[in-house]
């Protein structure tokens, strides 16, 4: 897996993108577009501990002109919204101020190197149960 920073896009948004290779390790192929990456350069995103090819990342979500895509996209947001049970992550990167437009950040999940990404399921409850009121279109 490699992150490849394109440079700062216009809106001076702090993006890169995430390919994997082959087998061999010589070809490589987009998997992620737009993973977020801090002013420090530090990638939003984390292998979760002692899973083999999943990981966990942060993407800034770009609206698509086409409408097909878009409705493709909330579709797939459907299915994959109906459960996703507790995963260990590396706790690597600490709590920072909001310094971004969080409206158009998701995280995905990967269950094989990168090759599918899927959306995360908001949590109903915090960590004490007390209930979260968590937007379902973020």
């Amino acid at each position: 897996i490699l992150h490849v920073n394109h440079g700062e896009r216009k809106g001076g948004d702090h993006v890169g993108s995430v390919y994997i290779s082959d087998k061999s390790g010589s070809r490589y192929s987009l998997s992620l577009p737009n993973n977020i990456r801090s002013t420090t350069g530090d990638c939003e995103f984390d292998k979760v501990l002692n899973l083999e090819g999943v990981y966990i990342a942060n993407f800034k979500e770009v609206p698509s002109e086409d409408s097909k895509a878009a409705e493709d996209a909330a579709e797939a947001e459907a299915i994959e919204n109906e459960g996703f049970s507790k995963a260990g992550v590396d706790q690597k990167h600490g709590v920072q101020s909001k310094g971004k437009d969080e409206d158009a950040i998701k995280t995905v999940i990967t269950f094989d190197k990168g090759g599918v990404w899927s959306y995360l399921k908001a949590p109903k409850v915090d960590s004490v149960g007390n209930p979260i009121n968590c937007p379902k279109n973020k």
